[in-house]
């Protein structure tokens, strides 16, 4: 499916102004192949309200064009949200010499001191996490806190924890950090797919509404990773959770 051809089916199949759907961008390891098939997509569907997740960085060999490349989309496109990662967090904490960093793929192991500087001006930058009506959205996940304040959840717990406390019954939590193989929706959140950037399948850009509705996630966009660049759209019943991947 040409990406050109997703607006119309958004428009068509999912019964939801196409404006206030949100896109959630889950983790991306240095893949700078990926993160611009991503912004490219992005754009060209003229999508307004997108979330990147966190974790641009380390782990694969090209963290500084995942930056680059999500940086300039944020700004051609103003209302884009980039969220710290835990992987951008320690970074800082390396660049200011609280902390050693020995990561697969470190800035610190590929990157000029310029390239480093650069990088860790952006990371200060990004906020831990994005509120919308219904949403929020933030790498990590709400634990041991899940009775606090947004306010005062530890900034260490919302980038490093690993799912969401079943007690919690606040805004519906979108999330990356934690490895899953496609986008799954729980009563109190949603982990988007995290795999692609160390498994070559294909990549999953969560499709969310921000409306008073139980079930937010409606599907995702899919970009193969294999040298098609075939990009499909996966619709999700909301009651039965059935896939239905559509093409034209």
């Amino acid at each position: 499916m040409k990406s050109c051809d997703l607006k119309h089916l958004f428009l068509e199949r999912l019964g939801v102004p196409f404006k206030s759907l949100y896109f959630a961008v889950p983790d991306l390891h240095g893949r700078s192949d990926i993160a611009r098939k991503v912004v490219a997509l992005l754009e060209e569907i003229q999508a307004m309200n997108v979330v990147f997740l966190g974790d641009m960085i380390d782990r694969m060999e090209d963290p500084l064009g995942v930056v680059r490349a999500i940086s300039l989309g944020k700004a051609q496109n103003p209302s884009w949200v980039v969220l710290l990662g835990n992987h951008e967090d320690m970074a800082l904490e390396a660049f200011r010499g609280s902390i050693p960093l020995d990561e697969e793929n470190s800035i610190f192991n590929i990157c000029t001191p310029a390239e480093i500087e650069e990088c860790c001006k952006i990371f200060s930058a990004l906020p831990v996490f994005h509120e919308t009506d219904y949403l929020l959205f933030t790498h990590g996940g709400i634990e041991a806190s899940y009775d606090r304040p947004l306010e005062e959840i530890p900034r260490s717990e919302l980038l490093w924890t690993y799912g969401v406390h079943r007690n919690y019954v606040r805004k519906k939590v979108v999330r990356g950090h934690e490895i899953f193989d496609r986008p799954t929706e729980s009563v109190n959140n949603i982990a988007t797919q995290t795999a692609s950037w160390c498994d070559n399948t294909p990549f999953c850009i969560s499709i969310l509404s921000n409306t008073p509705r139980d079930r937010k996630l409606l599907g995702w966009i899919e970009i193969e990773l294999t040298g098609t660049d075939e990009v499909n759209l996966v619709i999700l019943d909301p009651v039965s959770e059935k896939r239905q991947k559509v093409s034209t």
